[in-house]
């Protein structure tokens, strides 16, 4: 499994990064893939959320996971640090009347005595500080809450196609700085940091390996969300994009890419 590295949260990288997303919100609400069903039954279930549970989102992006946990009529309360990622939402659930959206960091969003039943990050928790993330998290819990942090990770696919991408980069990004590591250990890091915080007790965690086709244009537009992707000097990014499409096309047109959607749900101490 490749994973982006482990940023500190004082590096100028993170800093500029985890607003990047921001400059292409169309891009990320087009092609960024959703979340399968069994996992926003596992959140559901594992939290035990009432009929009437109202959900504090951190970083909801364009509304990919609010979509899905908006659907059953919980009332939710979204945050996201990007004006386009958040306009963009908006209009996505513009029909849905329990959900509010508020441009904000988690950081310094407000939270005038709100209580929340669950707190919910998909793909995003990662860019928040570790210092305010898990204390504020539990703050605005109410004694038997539960906070629920959400991913989708790529496993290290095989095959020719796979060793070939390998390869691509190897040539046009030799720097990338890619970690290798399993995703059961993933699993793992991430539970032990949980617990470690002190706020909340061991999570449970629901895995669910799942796939999605993607023709060369889905694909190259899919990398085009990707922090990294997005600081490559451009003529690097045109070169690898390039010799990307070039690949797909060569292979049929299309390829399968591997997905394990990570659910860990813990309660507060």
């Amino acid at each position: 499994m490749t994973n982006p590295k482990h940023w500190q949260q004082d590096d100028p990288w993170w800093q500029r990064n985890r607003i990047s997303f921001d400059q292409v919100a169309e891009l990320y609400d087009t092609y960024r893939p959703s979340y399968p069903a069994e996992l926003v039954q596992f959140v559901v279930s594992a939290s035990r959320m009432p009929a009437d549970a109202r959900i504090l989102e951190i970083g909801c992006g364009t509304g990919i996971a609010t979509r899905l946990f908006a659907a059953p009529g919980y009332s939710m309360v979204c945050i996201e640090p990007g004006a386009n990622l958040a306009a963009l939402a908006q209009k996505q659930l513009e029909a849905d009347q329990q959900v509010s959206i508020e441009v904000s960091t988690f950081e310094d969003w407000a939270e005038d005595g709100q209580v929340f039943d669950l707190v919910l990050s998909a793909q995003a928790f990662h860019w928040v500080s570790k210092d305010i993330a898990y204390a504020k998290s539990a703050r605005i819990l109410r004694p038997s809450g539960y906070l629920a942090l959400v991913w989708n990770v790529a496993p290290d696919p095989k095959g020719p196609i796979c060793e070939a991408m390998q390869n691509i980069y190897a040539r046009y990004w030799p720097s990338s700085n890619i970690e290798s590591i399993s995703y059961l250990e993933l699993a793992d890091r991430r539970a032990q940091e949980i617990a470690k915080s002190g706020y909340f007790q061991p999570p449970q965690i629901g895995i669910f390996p799942w796939s999605e086709t993607y023709t060369a244009e889905r694909y190259l537009g899919l990398l085009s969300t990707y922090s990294d992707h997005i600081a490559l000097d451009p003529k690097q990014r045109e070169k690898l994009y390039f010799a990307i499409a070039d690949l797909i096309e060569s292979h049929g047109g299309q390829i399968e890419k591997p997905y394990v959607a990570y659910a860990y749900v813990a309660q507060k101490r």
